[in-house]
């Protein structure tokens, strides 16, 4: 049986952030679309245990389940608008000021990936669950085709994801 093979663009993923705990501007309840050009899936894992059997030693499963952190690149607009959005969230969570962490629930969101095919239909949905920006990166400015770019990248923890 022949399969569809559909090689993905910089068009076919995209993360979308809803309402952040830290955003209080008119546009509160837009959600938040990073216009990513590099994203990596992030790898998962089950801690193991040995085990005596039969007079061997054997590696099973044990432990709890354990996901790596998730980190984008992403396009800046030119009014670094949503590089500022995940600025204020950051600092939102410790400011290392006058706010420091606080609960938990406070600044955690459930956020997707979408992955779509060349013609817009969505093929995957990639949904991390209490995820929370860990690292905003600089801002590189550089010149591609001749057109500045500003890009950045982020890296965000989360308790697990779904794969839809």
């Amino acid at each position: 049986m022949a399969e569809h093979f559909n090689k993905l663009t910089a068009a076919n993923f995209q993360l979308a952030l809803p309402l952040i705990p830290s955003e209080t501007s008119i546009r509160a309840t837009d959600e938040l679309i990073l216009n990513t050009f590099g994203v990596v899936i992030p790898s998962i894992n089950i801690d193991q245990e040995e085990v005596n059997w039969q007079g061997a030693k054997i590696i099973v499963p044990g432990g709890t389940i354990t996901f790596d952190a998730f980190t984008t690149n992403f396009m800046v607009d030119d009014n670094l608008d949503n590089w500022k959005v995940l600025f204020d969230w950051i600092t939102y969570i410790n400011n290392n000021y006058n706010s420091f962490v606080g609960d938990y629930n406070n600044y955690v969101i459930d956020s997707s990936l979408r992955l779509t095919d060349n013609f817009g239909t969505q093929t995957r949905l990639i949904t991390f669950k209490n995820m929370w920006i860990q690292s905003l990166g600089e801002v590189t400015l550089s010149q591609r085709e001749g057109e500045p770019v500003l890009e950045c990248n982020a890296t965000f923890s989360y308790d697990r994801f779904v794969v839809a």
